[in-house]
């Protein structure tokens, strides 16, 4: 089983770098099966994002609502790390889209539509690769096939980075390397956006997210 350091690190690298933390596979063909990959990947990185007090503050989230959401995100967590630890490939992945649903629906009906809304920007915001190509926001966006492409292509690179991090031997630092990762990705996002594109963006992600991740 993973220690809990090393899940750590993949709370950092879900919520700041904003790629799924389950090992890579084919892409999906069915248009149904990628809509489940995205619910389980977003739905990980809310949650995730909501276990910072930062986040809960931005939301105005009320005591009860705090205190339903960090019991719900410890059992997730134990979930999560038996999920990790299965050896059939197919179980895991099936664990992972159901775990997914699970967390869409508990934020659905534990948040307003307003706080839900709020924490699909910050979402927007610090894990901006993971949401770009979603069908809704791609639309928005107007992307390009070739801007869809090259997005896939750095969502590829980023998973294959973040794994590099969190089992590379010989980093010293990689809470640090996470957090340059996602600046790294934000930029990378950017840059593939016409002026037109990035204004869309702004006016999507709403309000500039000003808690800081690192330290809560």
């Amino acid at each position: 089983m993973l220690e809990f350091r090393k899940w750590a690190l993949v709370a950092v690298a879900l919520a700041v770098v904003g790629v799924c933390a389950a090992p890579a596979r084919p892409a999906q063909k069915d248009k149904a099966g990628k809509k489940e990959k995205l619910v389980a990947e977003e739905g990980a990185i809310k949650v995730i994002l909501l276990r910072h007090k930062s986040v809960r503050d931005d939301l105005k989230l009320s005591d009860k609502q705090a205190e339903k959401i960090r019991d719900f995100a410890a059992r997730q967590w134990k979930k999560a790390q038996g999920v990790a630890d299965l050896e059939d490939k197919e179980k895991r992945e099936a664990r992972w889209k159901a775990m997914g649903k699970e967390n869409d629906n508990f934020l659905r009906e534990t948040l307003s539509k307003e706080q839900y809304r709020r924490l699909e920007q910050i979402g927007m915001q610090v894990a901006g690769l993971a949401w770009v190509t979603r069908p809704d926001i791609a639309r928005e966006l107007k992307l390009t096939d070739d801007q869809k492409k090259k997005y896939r292509d750095l969502q590829k690179t980023a998973h294959k980075e973040m794994h590099d991090i969190l089992h590379g031997d010989r980093i010293k630092d990689p809470d640090d390397k996470l957090r340059e990762l996602g600046k790294t990705n934000r930029k990378r996002l950017w840059d593939l956006l016409t002026d037109d594109q990035q204004a869309t963006w702004k006016r999507l992600r709403g309000e500039p997210f000003k808690g800081d991740l690192s330290k809560d």
